[in-house]
């Protein structure tokens, strides 16, 4: 299964698992507005690799990725298995 890696300047690794956009689950309103936070902050390449693969973060995994996004402004973003 694809993940969505996320490594600081330390090298400590933390990673979300992403899921198919026709089997997620629909976002309630709360998760609607940590999508758009998320979206915000990821480089646009990994936002266009996420939709050509037609992969997204399952809803109930937004509020602690976003934390993590939040967490270190020198994050090195990947995408992999």
């Amino acid at each position: 299964m694809p993940k969505i890696f996320l490594t600081n300047s330390k090298g400590k690794r933390r990673s979300v698992d992403l899921v198919s956009l026709s089997s997620s689950q629909r976002p309630n309103e709360i998760q609607l507005r940590e999508l758009d936070q998320i979206n915000r902050r990821l480089p646009p390449n990994i936002l266009e690799q996420m939709s050509a693969k037609g992969l997204t973060i399952p809803p109930r995994d937004f509020g602690l990725f976003l934390s993590r996004l939040k967490a270190a402004d020198d994050l090195d973003i990947s995408i992999g298995d």
